[in-house]
This record gives C-alpha cells, structure tokens and sequence, in this order.
C-alpha cells in the first residue's frame, strides 16, 4: 500500500504542477484575471478553451499564444488521463488486496481445521494409550495370578505324591 500512496502523492504533486502551469498560461493570455477567474477558467470544460479563441478571435495574438494554447489543452488532457489511470490502478490494488484475503483467510480456515484435527487425534491417542496400559496391567496381573494358581498346584501335586 506504500506504493500506492507514493505514487498517489507523486500524482498530486505533478497535477500540482500542471495547474501552476496553466495558471501561468493563461496569465499569459489574460494578465489581468484574477486568482478566482484563473481556478474557473482551469475548472470548466470548455473555459479555457473558450478565453483562448476569444484572446485569438480579437486579433493581435502571434503564435507563441497559438502555441501556448495547444500546449494547455495537452496538459490538461494528460492531467484527465492521469487521474483516470490513478483511479483504474487503485481499483486494482483493492482487487487484489480482496483476493489476497480471500486466499488467505481460506488457507488460515484450513490450518485452523488442520490443528483441530490433530487436536482430536491427540486426545484419542492418549486414551489408546491409557487404554493400552490398564490393559498390559490386568494382563500382567493375571499372568502373576495364573503363575501363582499354577505353583501351588505343583506344590500340592508333590505334597500329594510325596503322602501318598
């Protein structure tokens, strides 16, 4: 967005400009205007345009004044096709700056669900593994059990041979 914002003030700043330099134009062709004349004349379509032909159509205008003329209305077209072109590029950057969100909140969503996932998967190993230990602990409680049932057995089998 810093790019954008110089490039803006960049624009301003030549649009600045170009306006000192109409101004001066038209001070060329009517010194007398004032500041207020000066900022209608450059605001109104066909403002200046008309002052030029009236300052051409009364006569003794040579042809730095033609020359000055064209000039103006050049620069005050660049000056609409400038800010014509500021205006579609800004439109632009708010585009792209609404796909980038889009993208990124879309990737942080799946992160998100991503994590949870894992969250959950987790949480059942755990109980897999608590599971697994209750279960080793019966076994190996039962395997003393049987160990033991079974030594006594022997040992009555020979206690039992030996009074027999």
């Amino acid at each position: 967005m810093n790019e954008t914002k110089l490039y803006q003030a960049a624009q301003q700043a030549y649009k600045t400009n170009i306006q000192q330099k109409v101004k001066r134009q038209v001070l060329v062709v009517k010194p007398d205007a004032t500041d207020e004349e000066v900022e209608e004349i450059i605001r109104s379509k066909g403002g200046r345009d008309e002052l030029y032909k009236q300052t051409i159509l009364v006569g003794g205008v040579n042809e730095e004044i033609r020359t000055v003329v064209v000039n103006v209305a050049d620069k005050y077209q660049d000056i609409r096709a400038l800010e014509q072109s500021v205006g579609q590029l800004h439109q632009l950057v708010l585009d792209f700056a609404l796909l980038v969100e889009e993208q990124q909140g879309e990737l942080l969503n799946n992160i998100e669900h991503n994590v949870q996932q894992a969250t959950n998967r987790l949480e059942e190993g755990n109980d897999n593994v608590q599971k697994a230990i209750e279960y080793q602990t019966k076994a190996r409680k039962r395997q003393i059990t049987i160990v033991f049932v079974v030594v006594v057995v022997v040992a009555i089998l020979c206690l039992a041979t030996l009074f027999l």
